[in-house]
């Protein structure tokens, strides 16, 4: 492994453990369950799908096996026992047969949605990038939302720690809008972790 992998899983465990953490301070906010997942399981997904260094890593010391929070849609992670089955109606027809010309890329490995909308792990970049995408569109243009996992994780952490650990989940105005403080308080936080060119993408709306 070179000395830049070494870096990336190392950042990675760090940001794991601050998502895990963060979540535990959100109370009733965010349903979750974070547990590693036994290599014989990663091994009949891997049979399937490829998964990067990365992802292995994330899900050997603590997979998403529940994660999800309510923000217009349920925004969630998913099982890695059940990413096979999520690519069903992106790049599969059904589990292992290619669909027909939807223009998904083989290398997009779907490791959660937001009301459909596909949250992609690039298998086939260094880092492992995360996109999301609007499904429904007729083509696929996924958004770059973060640089690596890492990242990713790390601004899924200041999403829940702004929205549901200091706000308690009271962050919107009586038209379900989110209240502008709050905004501005997330803007800020959320280009700590990523760049502009990611960050204009956050929160998913």
């Amino acid at each position: 492994m070179s000395n830049r992998n070494i870096s990336e899983i190392v950042d990675l465990a760090d940001a794991v453990e601050t998502l895990v953490a963060t979540c535990a301070r959100a109370q009733h906010s965010v349903e979750f369950t974070f547990a590693p997942i036994p290599p014989q399981v990663l091994e009949t997904v891997t049979s399937q799908l490829r998964l990067t260094p990365e992802l292995r890593s994330w899900y050997e010391r603590a997979a998403p096996v529940t994660f999800w929070f309510w923000w217009g849609n349920q925004y969630m992670l998913h099982d890695v026992r059940d990413l096979p089955d999520s690519l069903v109606g992106y790049r599969w027809a059904e589990v292992g047969v290619d669909g027909p010309e939807w223009g998904w890329d083989p290398n997009w490995v779907v490791i959660g949605d937001w009301g459909a909308d596909p949250i992609i792990a690039h298998i086939d970049e260094p880092g492992t990038p995360i996109s999301m995408d609007i499904h429904g569109s007729g083509e696929w243009k996924p958004r770059r939302i973060a640089p690596s996992l890492a990242a990713y994780l790390r601004a899924l952490s200041v999403w829940v720690d702004v929205f549901f650990v200091r706000h308690e989940g009271r962050y919107q105005n009586d038209d379900c809008t989110v209240r502008d403080d709050v905004r501005a308080e997330f803007n800020s936080e959320i280009r700590t972790v990523l760049d502009e060119h990611h960050s204009q993408w956050w929160p998913w709306e």
